[in-house]
């Protein structure tokens, strides 16, 4: 249930004073369920800006509200454009007001701070300074949503009558939206004080925790909702004493959606004691424009002459200084930066694990900000355990391929895309680290940074850059087609239980590649298989042949709602092209087939047998798909370019880490997308209505080859 609060009390120094009150705010609910909120403040300090603030509340809901057939966060140019109408008519009517009363447009300045909810995401417009809007998301983060507006000079400060080119709007990132919190600037620079503005995290999660996390508010009916609203009003009311302004705010709260949990130092109070006290050499200001005032040293590295240090207010980075900057390290913050500036502005940036190059007060590069990376649990360690099933193994390696595909539009190359240095949250979100790897396509540099992967793993890597190893003085070409090697190589991992799709290392080895592969058709989709097969036998030696990013993305993304749940046993998954449970049938189940030799040529049977099940429906079709003459690429759902293939990876994201609250994959605008649609119950009543009867004869054509 979403549910909302919202309170004005005046400030002390107002009561004292004898005037009145200048905060104003107002909520509404839609009838879609979509909340309107909005708060304002009136800025020249009489009678008039009071009013001003309710005129800018009332008039910018009221137009919202007459036009909530546009609120649409599937278009959001369309719903900015609203918002911003909403702000043009506030200040119409404010005018207007000025107007009839004879009074100057400077008395009826106002700030104006608007957001919509959609129970997972939001929109906003601000116009003003103090104040703004807070969220919480899904994953336990507390983010400032609106940017910090103050003029040239501190006396400077911007109001709605400022104009349109003062305007801020904009919406919230890709996670979902737990709760927001929105207040004038009594209670916002409590929030996000001054000492914090130009700090990694501006948040004081300390302050604001209390009355945002939505595990604090417990109602699911209206009743219920009603009941805590005089908690809401005593929290206001007695806290905060030091705040003599009048204190606004308006709570939204979605108690559908729990926040995770954070280490305990991510709540901690912030000693801002401890902060004015520390001395110049220990804040450095990053490449991101903002600064980072260093806390504990945790580690010493003396393998480079670094060390790392915990940071103020930001529980969730590290701060990673070299004790002398010289040669090596100054080419080492250089291509870090380059990554960042070929990330910066496109959606690769959110899959860096280093967010900024941090330089002192001489302009120095000294080091660099390092993601802790929180909870994720390592790829190696996620593909062996056996109590992950195979429908969340595919969710996460769609998401993998969907962070490749970001930083190859980036104009990046990951180089060592080793699963040490990929992790996996409790969404199956994939974060990948260690960007020292990465390779820029288009730097100035002609090498483009090279990266020597001499010292590292190097199994997951293509068998041309293995084949070099050894040779220091030859030049490592990485490529896409190296990523794409990589990437087929952790997709087999993770959908094979951890086990490897070959003896990689050894070059000569194309029997066996392809025994493995076959030891896993029998019970993954053909189309899979095929790519398996492209990646690992014709791509050894013909790079050209792996299958691309998108190729692999919409392969899965299509298969993922065919997966059924079994009903002999309910820990058992598979895909609905298959007669019966393989596991089922395999003596010993998955770990045992996936982890011993003995139980290898039960896997091998499964296979024979599923493909003797099949056979008689697939071949019968064969015929009928060579006369048709089309091409995988040429069925139904045509294989889209790359340009397209990223556009519809964004929504990819957005919608396999939607799973979690009961949504299914979405591949977008495509036939076979619509395929994956589908919910498993409507997957398993429609196996007779199959879209691209061409396509699965060509799958049953090239398994079979296979085979063979």
């Amino acid at each position: 249930m979403i549910g909302f609060y919202n309170q004005t009390i005046p400030g002390k120094s107002h009561i004292e004073e004898g005037t009145q009150c200048r905060d104003a705010n107002g909520v509404t609910r839609l009838e879609n369920g979509c909340i309107i909120a909005a708060v304002a403040k009136g800025l020249s300090g009489t009678m008039n800006s009071a009013a001003a603030a309710s005129v800018a509340v009332v008039s910018s809901i009221r137009l919202l509200k007459e036009h909530s057939e546009l609120i649409d966060f599937s278009d959001k140019e369309a719903l900015r454009a609203l918002i911003y109408l909403s702000f043009f008519a506030a200040q119409k009517k404010i005018d207007s007001y000025a107007e009839i009363n004879g009074i100057s447009p400077q008395d009826c300045d106002t700030t104006l701070t608007i957001a919509v909810y959609d129970g997972k995401s939001v929109a906003y417009g601000h116009s003003g300074y103090g104040g703004g809007i807070i969220t919480l998301d899904e994953f336990g983060t507390y983010r400032r949503l609106t940017p910090v507006q103050i003029g040239d000079t501190h006396d400077e400060k911007y109001s709605l009558r400022t104009g349109r080119g003062k305007w801020s709007f904009g919406f919230s990132d890709e996670e979902r939206i737990c709760s927001v919190l929105m207040a004038t600037d009594g209670l916002f620079d409590v929030f996000c004080p001054q000492i914090l503005a130009m700090m990694s995290n501006p948040v004081d999660i300390h302050e604001v925790r209390g009355y945002m996390d939505t595990g604090l508010w417990k109602f699911n009916t209206v009743a219920e909702h009603k009941s805590q609203k005089k908690l809401f009003d005593e929290m206001l009311r007695k806290n905060f004493p030091t705040v003599t302004d009048d204190k606004t705010a308006v709570l939204i709260v979605n108690t559908e959606v729990l926040p995770e949990v954070k280490d305990d130092g991510y709540y901690a109070e912030t000693d801002y004691e401890a902060m004015s006290r520390c001395e110049s050499d220990v804040l450095y200001y990053g490449s991101d424009g903002k600064e980072y005032l260093l806390k504990d040293k945790i580690l010493d590295i003396d393998a480079d002459n670094s060390s790392v240090y915990s940071v103020y207010n930001n529980a969730e980075i590290l701060a990673v200084i070299y004790d002398d900057v010289l040669g090596k390290v100054v080419g080492q913050l250089s291509k870090i930066a380059a990554v960042i500036d070929a990330a910066a502005g496109n959606s690769a940036e959110k899959f860096l694990d280093v967010p900024a190059v941090l330089y002192d007060r001489n302009e120095m590069p000294k080091g660099y900000v390092k993601l802790r990376g929180h909870g994720d649990t390592d790829y190696e360690k996620y593909c062996r355990n056996l109590t992950i099933d195979l429908k969340q193994r595919l969710k996460v390696a769609i998401n993998l391929t969907v962070a490749l595909d970001r930083l190859h539009n980036a104009g990046l190359i990951a180089g060592d895309l080793a699963p040490a240095k990929i992790g996996i949250d409790g969404n199956g979100m994939v974060h990948l680290s260690n960007c020292e790897s990465y390779i820029v396509r288009n730097a100035k540099k002609s090498d483009g940074f090279k990266f020597d992967p001499s010292r590292v793993d190097i199994v997951h890597m293509a068998p041309e850059i293995r084949s070099r190893i050894g040779n220091k003085f030859l030049y490592y070409r990485f490529s896409v087609e190296t990523d794409l090697y990589s990437l087929a190589f952790l997709i087999y991992r993770l959908l094979a239980f951890g086990n490897y799709p070959s003896d990689s290392g050894d070059e000569d080895n194309t029997e066996r590649e392809s025994e493995s592969i076959r030891e896993v058709m029998g019970y993954l989709p053909a189309k899979i298989v095929s790519l398996f097969e492209r990646a690992f036998i014709a791509g050894k030696t013909n790079p050209k042949a792996r299958p691309s990013v998108s190729e692999w993305y919409f392969a899965m993304v299509n298969e993922y709602d065919s997966i059924i749940q079994c009903e002999a046993d309910k820990k058992h998954y598979y895909w609905e092209e298959f007669t019966q449970c393989p596991w089922c049938r395999t003596e010993g189940r998955t770990s045992a087939s996936m982890s011993n030799s003995t139980s290898k040529s039960a896997s091998k049977s499964v296979s024979k047998s599923t493909s003797k099940s099949t056979s008689a429906s697939k071949s019968g079709k064969s015929s009928k798909a060579k006369e048709s003459g089309k091409s995988v690429k040429s069925s139904k759902a045509k294989e889209p370019d790359k340009s397209e293939a990223s556009e519809k990876s964004v929504k990819s994201a957005e919608s396999v880490k939607s799973d979690k609250a009961g949504k299914s994959v979405n591949a977008g605008k495509s036939d076979k997308a619509a395929k994956a649609g589908k919910s498993d119950k409507t997957a398993k009543t429609d196996k007779s209505n199959k879209s691209d009867k061409s396509d699965k004869s060509e799958k049953s054509g090239k398994s079979g080859s296979a085979k063979k």
